[in-house]
């Protein structure tokens, strides 16, 4: 079985509050059921937005000159 990636604890807090739980962050943080389940929810949505295409971002004076290639 290979190794799972790192989760830091800047996901874990972004999942936390994503996830609208109740409690402190400190909770979250610490080792128990529910870091398990925000670190895997972390990963999930690592693999998710590394799968999710890139929206192309256009500038301003090629939205206005029509130019979109």
């Amino acid at each position: 079985m290979h190794a799972l990636p790192p989760v830091t604890p800047e996901q874990i807090a972004r999942e936390f509050r994503e996830m609208r739980c109740t409690g402190s962050a400190m909770e979250a943080l610490s080792p128990g059921p529910l870091r398990r389940v925000l670190e895997a929810a972390a990963r999930r949505r690592v693999k998710h937005e590394e799968s999710r295409p890139r929206a192309i971002a256009h500038d301003g004076r090629r939205r206005a000159s029509g130019d979109f290639e």
